[in-house]
């Protein structure tokens, strides 16, 4: 029979001996393998592809502190470009692009089609929208514009998976 490394009491003892932002890691590493997981029970038949996943999910800097549920967006986004062979995984997530709006706006009030971009983020992952009237795009493809370039910006070059 194997041997524990480490009991129950050990365990908590090593949880506050670790640095927080290196327990935080080992969750997000947990959420990443419980997302892999049900993509893959889901479409057995791309199991390489959709565990490649967990070698691109590193949260960026800038999701790093946010919340676990914004980590959780971000990589069941990389899973479905994972889905599609020619999907490139470098572009930011949607949840990379709210964690930087959200960054920004702590800095100045963000503007109509940057508020009107984060509500319909927020709208999208199932976050609470703010108090008050929604904002409207300045113009109809003010959003999908400003969002196709938040992706280019937020870029990972070295995102690519490797099967």
């Amino acid at each position: 029979m194997g041997r524990r490394l480490l009991s129950s009491g050990d365990f908590n003892v090593a949880r506050e001996l670790c640095p927080s932002n290196v327990w935080n890691l080992f969750g997000l590493m947990k959420i990443a393998e419980g997302e892999i997981h049900a993509a893959v029970h889901l479409s057995p038949r791309r199991s390489a592809e959709l565990n490649a996943v967990f070698g691109v999910a590193c949260p960026s800097p800038g999701l790093r502190g946010k919340s676990e549920e914004l980590y959780r967006h971000h990589v069941r986004e990389l899973i479905a470009r994972a889905y599609d062979d020619n999907q490139d995984m470098r572009p930011g997530t949607k949840a990379e692009v709210l964690a930087a709006l959200s960054d920004a706006s702590l800095v100045a009030p963000p503007g109509q089609q940057i508020g009107a971009l984060m509500e319909e983020l927020c709208a999208e992952m199932g976050f609470a929208p703010p108090d008050g009237e929604p904002i409207k795009p300045p113009w109809p493809t003010a959003s999908a514009e400003l969002l196709h370039e938040a992706r280019r910006k937020l870029a990972v070059p070295e995102r690519i998976l490797k099967l």
